[in-house]
């Protein structure tokens, strides 16, 4: 996977472990995409924000992510914030949000077969 192609913005917010879990979660994702749906991703992009609970010992942070996807064959595949206070949660709504986004867009799933004089 090309480096160049994912890129990163909020990644300052985040510690150690939430950037590992990143790098995994976001190249197991763009493999599926890029594997399933669309071949040829110019760039994905993902903005992460961190929201701080206020008050109380434990802060907890909240999570909003935002997936975009571009490719050839339309221009931008955008989820809506996904927004959790688990990271990983977070992360895996906002990529199936992209992947149905694609699959509504492109068709790629069985859902609608092609007629059958089409198929091969």
């Amino acid at each position: 996977m090309p480096r160049d192609i994912i890129q990163y913005k909020g990644l300052d917010e985040l510690s150690d472990a939430e950037r590992e879990i990143l790098n995994t979660l976001s190249s197991e994702y763009y493999d599926k995409i890029k594997g399933h749906f669309v071949k040829n991703i110019t760039q994905m992009e993902i903005h992460l924000k961190t929201y701080d609970e206020s008050g109380g010992k434990d802060k907890k942070r909240k999570f909003a992510i935002d997936v975009k996807v571009t490719a050839p064959t339309k221009k931008v595949f955008s989820s809506n914030k996904s927004a959790d206070w688990d990271f990983a949660r977070s992360l895996h709504k906002a990529f199936n949000d992209i992947e149905n986004q694609i699959k509504k867009t492109l068709h790629t799933d069985e859902s609608h077969p092609r007629p059958r004089h089409i198929r091969k």
